[in-house]
């Protein structure tokens, strides 16, 4: 317990900007945030584009998830330290997590002081780039560069968080029964093309099929094979 309170606390200092500030250290992340980054971001758009479709479009949704993120990181250190295992694989998970969160924020920076600059569209790899320039020199403000770069970070790390909550439960949604996944709702289909193969009417004599689960439409027995003669 004493090494999780250790851990939370360096933390806390980090976010802060209590820790004495070291340039080598700042060049060094920098640098190595920029090789990465503007990568990452042009080829894992699927996992950058919806942190920051999410701060562009629902920062409120943000803002709530700030301290559920901060609660779900707690809850989820303190539940894998029992084990080896969980143990190794929660500081890469909250690692990545956290990097989609800043690469997102640094993209929507990017993009949209790109867009005050120029009408045309910027690739993600530049405005990564960008946006991740402007973040780290936020860093270098004298007395509230640390604050307000953590807060720009924390609010990344919120959205990816989020987006990742989001994401693994429809993952789970997406695995249950079609009777629990779809309980309440109606289905609507319409076959107007028709199926030889499967029975369904052709064109123009198509029929909706109401009421349904999934999996289970109302399907017509294949049409008869004339007797030949």
């Amino acid at each position: 317990m004493g090494a999780i309170v250790d851990l939370f606390g360096d933390m806390a200092r980090i976010a802060l900007g209590l820790t004495p500030f070291s340039f080598l250290f700042w060049a060094y992340v920098t640098v190595l945030l920029l090789v990465c980054g503007p990568v990452f971001a042009q080829v894992a758009p699927r996992v950058v584009d919806p942190p920051a479709r999410l701060i562009a479009t629902d920062p409120l949704r943000v803002i709530v998830w700030m301290p559920l993120s901060v609660l779900a990181l707690v809850a989820v250190t303190v539940a894998v330290f029992i084990t080896i295992i969980g143990a190794l694989l929660m500081p890469i998970v909250g690692l990545l997590v956290g990097m989609a969160g800043y690469l997102a924020l640094a993209r929507l920076v990017g993009e949209r002081v790109l867009a005050a600059w120029s009408a045309l569209t910027a690739p993600p790899w530049l405005a990564a780039a960008v946006g991740i320039v402007l973040l780290r020199l936020v860093r270098l403000v004298p007395f509230v560069g640390a604050f307000a770069h953590s807060l720009l970070a924390w609010i990344g790390f919120a959205a990816a968080t989020a987006c990742a909550v989001r994401g693994a439960w429809a993952w789970h949604r997406r695995r249950m029964p079609d009777v629990v996944q779809f309980r309440g709702e109606t289905l609507v289909e319409w076959y107007p093309d028709g199926d030889p193969a499967d029975g369904r009417p052709s064109f123009g004599t198509g029929r909706p099929v109401l009421g349904n689960v999934r999996g289970d439409e109302d399907r017509l027995p294949p049409p008869e094979a004339p007797d030949e003669a």
